[in-house]
């Protein structure tokens, strides 16, 4: 197998593990407009961009920390698996 079949397979592996890390809290943080976007319809006169922006920096924090035991297992075992696929690039 050639070196650029290898660093494709690897390119794809990163880019999995990223949406695998971040989809939790790019969903949450999706709910959290979808509700921004009921309160706005209800409530037209309050500015909810001046309320968006600190909650949602606050809700992605918290649900960072809360993943984040999750993460951790998850990456020890694809730092391994990564380590591998780089070996097998080089070698």
């Amino acid at each position: 197998m050639g070196l650029a079949p290898k660093i494709l397979v690897f390119t794809s592996q990163l880019f999995t593990i990223a949406f695998g890390i971040i989809m939790p809290i790019f969903g949450m943080l999706f709910i959290t407009d979808i509700a921004f976007a009921f309160a706005s319809k209800m409530m037209p006169q309050m500015n909810i961009f001046m309320v968006s922006i600190p909650l949602k920096i606050y809700v992605g924090i918290v649900f960072m920390s809360l993943f984040m035991t999750t993460i951790a297992t998850y990456m020890s075992g694809l730092i391994q698996s990564l380590l591998d696929s780089m070996k097998n690039i080089f070698m």
